[in-house]
């Protein structure tokens, strides 16, 4: 892996024979020294693509807008927009406690693929706070369908020469 830190927020590129083969993930806070970091770390790790998550709600849809404006201006395709916490199931009735559709509607005014939603569930909540991955715990379970389908839709998008050219990797 290599790392670059910059104050709290951080890059972390991590060279694996996962799903995709290689990931570049950026793991950082929003708002303005995000940005200012994103720009930074895009010098460092040109990235192929990036993929946004944002939760229903407008705060947290116009922090989104800010960082989709950043990745345009770094000329780097967004592959998609998930929506995280869409919803909490109750009794089979789905609750919307944090709005409802605002990544969708963004993606859908912005011209950006939607990829789809996760839920707000604690059997999610649990497994990602003690490190499993829902799709490791309960491979054919409902939440592991909805995150393969997400994974399956940034693979097509990463295929379908949407993306620029990503860096060239060599591992010794």
């Amino acid at each position: 892996a290599v790392e670059y830190q910059r104050g709290r927020a951080r890059a972390v590129a991590h060279f694996d024979a996962g799903f995709f083969g290689c990931r570049i993930e950026i793991l950082h806070e929003a708002g303005a020294a995000a940005r200012d970091f994103d720009r930074q770390a895009a010098e460092k790790f040109p990235l192929a693509g990036v993929v946004l998550v944002s939760t229903p709600q407008s705060l947290a849809v116009i922090d989104v807008v800010k960082s989709i404006d950043c990745f345009a201006k770094l000329k780097i395709p967004i592959l998609g927009l998930i929506q995280n916490m869409s919803y909490l199931e109750e009794a089979g009735e789905k609750k919307f406690i944090f709005g409802r559709d605002g990544a969708n509607k963004l993606a859908e005014k912005m011209g950006i693929k939607f990829l789809g939603e996760v839920p707000l569930h604690m059997d999610i909540r649990a497994l990602s706070d003690a490190g499993t991955p829902v799709v490791a715990k309960e491979p054919q379970g409902p939440h592991a369908k909805l995150f393969a389908n997400i994974a399956t839709a940034v693979k097509t998008r990463l295929e379908g020469g949407v993306v620029r050219q990503g860096p060239k990797i060599v591992i010794e």
